[in-house]
């Protein structure tokens, strides 16, 4: 059964059983209110008489005493409704009789037949009064008897009857009506989600859906552009990535070659000089092919972690110390601040993985300030993170490219070369790396020149 015919068919069922619902509830309640009308006193306007005799039965158990109350009642009854006999007179002025349970006339408005007993006739027209169990205790015959029967309350009811049944009829084809339209309208936007989905499967990852309004099909649909637009992201990355692994490879490769096809054929000599630039290219491709595994373990959340305490502002001072003879060729100066901090550097780590980080964005800033520049390094505290923040004098990050300088193989100066700006990997890994200790890597400019990386972390 499809999603159109499962609204219709329960649009109608939720109207088959409204209108069920109030057939029967209207049915019970007309055919009381007939039968109060009809046999109660109803027309002949003495209901009021009839409850006030009940009344008065149930609360003293007998009739002594009712001719005084019956008679106010049935004058009272008379004012109040205003209504009149079938001789166009009041009530006071219709012959009332009461007659208790054994047909014994109690009492008689006209006073002529108080002690006698009611005919067959007049007990079958009279009205039956009743105790609290429900039993008979009384009759009150109005004279002149009443206009019905019984058991004429039955084709009364079953006219109404019928014209409920129409009347649910009419309405249940309206319903289906309603069904098949709202149906229409619901699901047009999941068809649209449907089809589209069926050409995203077939690899046209460019769909999407026109999104109008607010409500939970809508979200569906700003969801599924979402989703649609990640995928597409996606694919271009990959073939982006695709392409730039080719090319890193490609080149060592190609060099290697070039030297054993050239010692090969004897323009080359076989000495240690070329043994060694072959060893340069494979250490490339090594470094390369373990970048890209650390990646995707990373993605994959299986990169492992031996996590210790860390002093990171020890960590940090010794890869400075390192960096010093490179710093030192170019004139590049570098510098450490940190603020007084009583509770320590400590932060819980991989020391090798965050030596990594730290290795990246002290490497990268000595590559890009001056000769003559200055790399600063400076440790801080904010809430219970401590921030490790290294900062150059170059030229700064391209505008718009703070987040994109983290993809993987990104070249924000095309024109550089790959032997001079690494694999392009460095900084997704060191984000990754950081990420994966529960921190994070950031990157922006500084006000007055250069590019500032921001690594926070826990700390321990």
């Amino acid at each position: 059964m499809n999603l159109r015919l499962r609204f219709a068919v329960s649009f109608i069922l939720i109207a088959l059983v409204s209108i069920a619902a109030v057939v029967i509830f209207a049915r019970v309640s007309t055919a009381r209110e007939i039968n109060t009308y009809m046999f109660r006193g109803g027309m002949a306007g003495v209901n009021g008489v009839v409850s006030t005799l009940e009344k008065y039965y149930q609360t003293h158990g007998s009739w002594n005493g009712v001719s005084g109350q019956l008679a106010a009642a049935a004058e009272n009854t008379s004012h109040m409704t205003g209504m009149s006999g079938r001789d166009g007179q009041g009530i006071m002025q219709q012959d009332l009789l009461l007659a208790d349970e054994n047909s014994v006339i109690l009492y008689d408005s006209r006073g002529s037949r108080a002690g006698a007993s009611l005919t067959a006739a007049e007990k079958t027209g009279a009205i039956v009064l009743r105790g609290t169990k429900q039993q008979a205790v009384g009759y009150l015959y109005i004279a002149g008897g009443m206009p019905f029967q019984p058991g004429a309350d039955r084709e009364l009811v079953d006219r109404l009857d019928k014209a409920a049944l129409n009347a649910g009829l009419i309405a249940g084809g309206f319903s289906l009506l309603i069904a098949g339209v709202l149906g229409y309208l619901i699901l047009r936007p999941v068809r649209r989600l449907t089809d589209a989905a069926n050409r995203i499967a077939s690899g046209d990852l460019a769909e999407r859906v026109p999104v109008t309004g607010n409500d939970e099909l809508a979200v569906l649909g700003k969801a599924f552009n979402t989703m649609a637009q990640s995928l597409e992201t996606a694919q271009t990355n990959r073939k982006a990535m695709t392409a730039d692994i080719a090319h890193e490879l490609r080149t060592p490769l190609a060099i290697q070659r070039a030297i054993l096809e050239a010692i090969t054929d004897g323009v080359y000599p076989l000495d240690l000089q070329q043994i060694q630039l072959v060893a340069q290219q494979n250490q490339s491709l090594t470094r390369l092919v373990e970048d890209l595994r650390t990646l995707a373990l990373a993605d994959a959340g299986e990169l492992r972690l031996e996590l210790t305490p860390v002093d990171l502002k020890a960590l940090f001072n010794r890869l400075v110390k390192e960096f010093e003879p490179a710093a030192a060729e170019r004139e590049i100066r570098l510098r450490i601040s940190t603020t007084d901090e009583p509770a320590g550097w400590l932060v819980r780590a991989d020391s090798f993985r965050l030596g990594q980080v730290i290795n990246n964005l002290l490497s990268n800033a000595i590559r890009y300030s001056p000769s003559g520049g200055e790399v600063t390094g400076q440790l801080s505290r904010a809430g219970g993170r401590i921030i490790l923040s290294v900062s150059d004098s170059g030229s700064g990050i391209p505008v718009g490219e703070e987040e994109n300088i983290f993809e993987r193989f990104f070249r924000g100066d095309a024109s550089r070369s790959r032997n001079d700006g690494g694999s392009g990997l460095g900084l997704a890994i060191a984000r990754q790396l950081a990420r994966a200790h529960g921190g994070d890597l950031t990157a922006e400019n500084r006000p007055d020149g250069g590019a500032c990386f921001i690594l926070s972390l826990p700390a321990d």
